[in-house]
């Protein structure tokens, strides 16, 4: 069954844009308190508890994690999202290899990548301005 992980989405109108969405395309969901942040992505749609200790740091960010989602189930949910102005920056797929991982560890992968590719935008648009620019 597909299903979401919603980490820290506080903000009353994104929760429920999200819960709606997901009703609508009956993918169950699950908000994840910061305590379970240390276990394993598996664990958590199964709602299983794990022996893996809880993080020393939570995280504080927004995080959607997507599992067993088709296509069409995926783009729905982040079109809806984003037509009604509802971003979340730290979104990821469930997958082989990071099924075993931690919340908290997929949470740093993800702050890594969006800081990279944050970084290369601004480097783009910087390129952009110097050349077209005076």
């Amino acid at each position: 069954m597909a299903k979401l992980l919603l980490f820290n989405i506080d903000a009353p109108e994104k929760n429920t844009a999200i819960r709606l969405t997901a009703m609508r395309l009956g993918i169950g969901f699950r908000e994840i308190p910061p305590e379970r942040q240390g276990q394993s992505l598996a664990d958590l749609l199964t709602d299983s508890e794990s022996t893996i200790p809880t993080p020393s740091e939570s995280f504080s960010d927004e995080m959607l994690v997507m599992d067993s989602l088709s296509s069409e189930d995926f783009h729905f949910l982040l079109d809806t999202l984003r037509k009604n102005d509802q971003r979340i920056r730290l979104k990821a797929v469930v997958t082989d290899h990071n099924r075993s991982w931690s919340a908290e560890r997929l949470h740093r992968e993800l702050c890594a990548e969006a800081d990279a590719l944050e970084k290369r935008q601004r480097t783009i648009h910087k390129g952009t301005k110097t050349k077209g620019g005076r």
